[in-house]
């Protein structure tokens, strides 16, 4: 195995990772056999179980293979690896604060806190020197630190928007506010903070912008296989704006990351 970016093999992460994967399938497959028993309302449910589906046909296989290569130490798996645990952490956070106090609460509040542990010791691990100097050559720093500003931007504009619309009473309700101040308090501040690392050319915003943009890719198709899912589940028509409006965002993390991978498969190649 190769631990080349790595101030330290992480076997400790890896098994949390391990572990996280493992549960986020029982989670999502109680969630499919037993909506009712776990989301309470047919509402919930509604929105609940078709991402319960994605998760278990779209997002855990593409955090395993992460999980494989990450293990022989390829750079780009190195990099995705975070940015999967972070998409679980945002993902259960909302779940947890969308389902009564019980086993599945205590179930996504573990998820949150072993991917958290886990993306904070890959991060402290990976040789940020060593990363940066492989990837400043074949990243453009700017393009890709622009996208990350813009998409944090406007998340945050979105999603205060949609909360002043109920404040005002332009809307009744929101499908989830949890998910609207998860944007706003997490997801948003991150995503200007790696934007403006990597614009600077620090060694740092090159791990952590490669990794959002990972996330947001990965979210974003998500969310697309989530909405394909639940027109079928439902027999209803498939939400084109939003599906059109989200494959956009994954296409505009999409053609900076594209650089990412190529200047990790240069060094892993080597």
């Amino acid at each position: 195995m190769k631990y080349e970016y790595f101030n330290n093999k992480l076997s400790t992460a890896f098994i949390l990772s391990v572990i996280v994967v493992v549960l986020v399938a029982f989670v999502s497959i109680m969630g499919v056999l037993n909506p009712d028993e776990i989301y309470k309302t047919a509402e919930l449910s509604g929105v609940q179980v078709p991402n319960d589906y994605a998760t278990l046909f779209f997002a855990l296989p593409v955090i395993a293979i992460c999980l494989l290569f990450a293990a022989k130490g390829r750079l780009i798996a190195l990099i995705c690896l975070p940015g999967g645990l972070y998409y679980f952490t945002y993902n259960y956070i909302v779940y947890a604060f969308d389902v009564p106090l019980g086993i599945s609460l205590l179930l996504y509040l573990l998820i949150v806190g072993l991917s958290l542990i886990a993306i904070f010791m890959i991060l402290s691990g990976i040789n940020m020197t060593k990363v940066g100097d492989k990837l400043r050559p074949g990243v453009p720093s700017k393009l890709a630190g622009i996208v990350l500003l813009l998409l944090g931007m406007f998340i945050a504009g979105f999603q205060s928007s949609e909360i002043m619309s109920v404040i005002n009473g332009s809307k009744e309700s929101l499908p989830s506010i949890a998910l609207c101040f998860a944007d706003i308090a997490i997801g948003a501040p991150i995503l200007i903070v790696s934007g403006i690392y990597l614009l600077r050319k620090k060694d740092f915003g090159y791990v952590a912008g490669g990794t959002m943009l990972f996330s947001y890719i990965y979210q974003c198709l998500g969310l697309v296989v989530g909405f394909v899912i639940s027109s079928v589940l439902t027999n209803t028509a498939l939400d084109l704006e939003s599906t059109v409006t989200i494959s956009f965002m994954a296409i505009l993390c999409f053609v900076p990351f594209l650089f990412f991978i190529k200047g990790a498969k240069k060094q892993d190649s080597k």
